[in-house]
């Protein structure tokens, strides 16, 4: 019979221990392991899921340019006026606008220099404004349609030193201004609402005597002038900003574009980069919560600014010359070129997704809902009014 060694009761008891220490250190290499397989197995559900979602972005991009590409595939076009005709770049020579009676509206110079008012739904003539006399040259027109007073008016500039006002309602003469400037012809004139009254904004041309920017009251009155520090302008216009309730104007010449805190009246901001020019028009929208400033120049290049700061925040260049520029919905840029191609542009990723040939130089744009027709382009060349339809 073999004998058993027996271990004493200590002894017995820490290799007990041991051989438990052993144990659990095991599991806990083993949960270790499982730590490290559910990591892996998380990085690849989140790679996977990455995937998944980056796909579904590019498809979604894919799946919107093609519909973009539907939506401005504008294959048929249709000339609506043959008699209108633009004096120059800054200037609108057509307005199109819902009037209060509805109806969908275009007013443009025709040949005969008179200001014709146009059914764009029936395409027919609504009314014209006669213009007998040959010296009364209108040179610009600008329109503005007042929510809060239900009011549609007509601004004509008449040789550069007269400015008219019309209710396109009625076609009646609201106010005449004369003698603004002393020196420099007047260059251009917008209207601007301020605290339900609606006032007339001018500027004029002359770098060496420039008298700045006026405000008028429809009793002619001046209410305030900026000065703008012999600084001529291309255009004026403005913006009304919703977060600080402040009106800003805008103007631009050969060299840069300023705005101005209409409600302070003081200069706000320059927006300027090294050897750009002639600066005709430029749109301000609100895009992710920051306001920006688009605008073009003759050399071919569009400038994205931040409006506040007044930094530049994309540079395109299209390397060749532009003859009109338009936002559709704030993300698609139109540009008419000179070869009579129409490029379109999408803003965030600066890509050109299309371009369709409109047969005609085209110096202005603008997005209409037609009833019939749908979602149309209104273009304008040097003496016709176009329609453009998918």
């Amino acid at each position: 019979m073999k004998n058993i060694l027996k271990l004493p009761d200590k002894k017995k008891d820490n290799f007990t221990l041991k051989k438990n220490l052993i144990m659990n250190n095991k599991n806990i290499i083993s949960n270790s392991k499982n730590k490290i397989i559910n990591s892996k197995n998380k990085i690849t559900y989140n790679k996977n899921l990455f995937i998944y979602k980056n796909n579904i972005e590019k498809t979604n991009k894919k799946n919107k340019i093609e519909e973009v590409i539907q939506q401005f595939n504008f294959n048929k076009h249709r000339i609506i006026v043959e008699d209108s005709y633009i004096e120059s770049k800054t200037q609108n020579t057509f307005i199109i606008f819902n009037s209060v009676y509805d109806i969908l509206t275009i007013v443009y110079i025709n040949n005969n220099n008179n200001i014709v008012t146009f059914n764009l739904v029936d395409f027919k003539k609504i009314n014209e404004i006669k213009n007998n006399n040959p010296e009364r040259k209108i040179m610009h027109l600008r329109h503005y349609q007042s929510k809060k007073s239900n009011k549609d008016l007509i601004l004509a500039i008449i040789n550069y030193n007269l400015i008219e006002i019309f209710d396109i309602t009625n076609l009646e003469r609201l106010l005449t201004l004369k003698n603004i400037y002393e020196n420099g012809k007047i260059n251009s004139s917008c209207f601007i609402e301020e605290k339900n009254n609606i006032y007339i904004l001018t500027s004029n041309e002359s770098v060496f005597n420039a008298e700045g920017i006026k405000v008028f009251d429809f009793k002619g009155n001046i209410i305030k002038s900026i000065k703008n520090s012999f600084f001529s302008t291309y255009f004026i216009d403005f913006y009304f900003d919703k977060k600080s309730s402040t009106n800003f104007i805008i103007t631009g010449n050969s060299k840069f574009i300023r705005s101005y805190n209409y409600d302070k009246n003081i200069f706000y901001r320059k927006y300027y980069e090294y050897n750009s020019l002639e600066h005709y028009n430029a749109v301000i929208f609100e895009k992710n919560d920051i306001v920006k400033m688009m605008e073009i120049d003759t050399d071919g290049i569009i400038r994205i600014w931040n409006f506040h700061s007044g930094n530049l925040i994309k540079k395109i260049e299209t390397e060749e010359q532009l003859s009109g520029i338009y936002l559709w919905d704030k993300e698609f840029l139109f540009i008419g070129m000179n070869d009579k191609n129409v490029k379109i542009f999408e803003i965030n990723e600066e890509k050109l997704i299309y371009c369709f040939l409109s047969n005609f130089c085209i110096l202005k744009m603008e997005k209409i809902e037609h009833p019939n027709l749908g979602k149309c382009l209104l273009a304008q060349s040097k003496d016709k009014i176009l329609l453009y339809n998918n």
